[in-house]
């Protein structure tokens, strides 16, 4: 529970943080319009690079924030934890990040993004439970740097929402986090 609480903890820190700073931008600084919200992100890669027992695709849930600088240019923040979706019994996973997001706009409904930011993980075996001691091995840990381009398309529900659909590069300087999300 430990592990859990170091990464989720600075994530709900730098998303409020984020937000908050998104709300200020859009108050009278020059900004033409704010947006923001949730995001859930699905990553393709399995974990069994860390170990071959173990499996699961990380999900991360988190939210993004936006001022518009000009018709086709966007600048904010972002980020989120993870946790493994279809993950095997033996496995603890944690993973949070955030940074700076910038967007073009090559029509309204279609645009390309870039994430920049950092973040850190942790990956644990669970070796054995007895129901009163868990004994875990921890396969790896550590933070990392990260760069995450997309392409999305978006799909407008009413005057003020839309669903964001897009496919994109999960890059962080841990290659066995790499994925397409």
């Amino acid at each position: 529970k430990l592990l859990h609480m170091r990464v989720w903890i600075p994530t709900i820190v730098v998303l409020v943080c984020l937000c908050d700073a998104s709300n200020l931008m859009a108050e009278g600084t020059g900004f033409t319009g704010a947006r923001g919200g949730p995001i859930i992100e699905y990553h393709f890669a399995n974990l069994s690079s860390f170990d071959s027992q173990v499996s699961g695709n990380p999900i991360v849930v988190g939210g993004m924030g936006f001022g518009q600088i000009s018709k086709t240019f966007r600048i904010g923040g972002g980020g989120g934890g993870g946790f493994l979706m279809n993950a095997s019994e033996n496995l603890e996973f944690a993973m949070g990040y955030g940074g700076l997001v910038f967007e073009y706009l090559f029509t309204s409904w279609f645009n390309a993004r870039l994430m920049v930011g950092g973040g850190g993980y942790a990956v644990q075996k669970v070796v054995s439970d007895t129901g009163v001691d868990i004994v875990v091995r921890k396969l790896a840990s550590g933070g990392f740097f990260l760069i995450n381009p997309s392409f999305n398309g978006e799909i407008k529900v009413s005057n003020w929402m839309r669903i964001v659909v897009g496919l994109g590069f999960f890059v962080p300087t841990v290659s066995r986090l790499h994925s397409t999300t």
